[in-house]
């Protein structure tokens, strides 16, 4: 539409990154840039899990709500933080360690899938209508991160785009097969299209 147009891109994207963490690069790092677009990746395989403190293991930056529904930033510890960073750098056994207990968790997880047994994997509840009240908390939360981000980038004078990446079960017909089959009878009610709703609503 524009001949002879150059556009700049410049990523800010950061894997593993929580929308919340999203929310902070935007406000101290790329704001800085005036772009004229911006737009978030959001995978919805984890990303509504991983913004909130309940759900989410990982260490990071988290908001929670408050009474009235407004966010409240809950920082990290700047020493925990650099202790996490020193230990990647310098100690094998931690990274070691780390990538071990993910094996062992997932190879855990398929040995009861094997032998009949019914689990919930930590994304499969991102599947369900009737979320439970930590998840519904997360997707209340995740609402209110993005409509913040929203409103922040179109007040600078830039045009917010959000992007939706799919989770593996939804689009593989096989993986959707297996994930519902070894998740109990109240999988049944599972919409596979249910997280974009949730993000077309928002």
């Amino acid at each position: 539409d524009h001949p002879g147009a150059r556009w700049e891109v410049l990523s800010f994207g950061v894997g593993g990154y929580s929308t919340a963490q999203s929310l902070l690069t935007w406000r101290h790092v790329a704001s800085r840039f005036a772009p004229d677009v911006v737009i978030l990746c959001f995978f919805v395989g984890n990303d509504p899990l991983d913004n909130s403190r309940r759900l989410s293991s990982y260490y990071r930056p988290y908001f929670d709500l408050d009474a009235r529904g407004e966010l409240v930033y809950r920082p990290m510890s700047t020493a925990r933080a650099s202790l996490n960073a020193w230990l990647d750098e310098h100690s094998r056994l931690y990274v070691w360690e780390k990538e071990k207990t993910r094996v062992l968790r997932d190879r855990f997880q398929r040995g009861l899938a094997t032998r009949g047994v019914k689990t919930i994997s930590r994304t499969a509840q991102i599947f369900d209508p009737r979320p439970s009240a930590d998840m519904e908390e997360a997707w209340r939360l995740t609402s209110k991160l993005l409509a913040t981000l929203h409103d922040e980038v179109e007040a600078s004078g830039a045009r917010f785009v959000l992007v939706t990446i799919p989770a593996y079960p939804q689009v593989n017909d096989a993986a959707w097969q297996r994930l519902v089959a070894t998740s109990g009878s109240h999988a049944e009610r599972w919409d596979r299209d249910y997280p974009e709703q949730r993000l077309a609503e928002i």
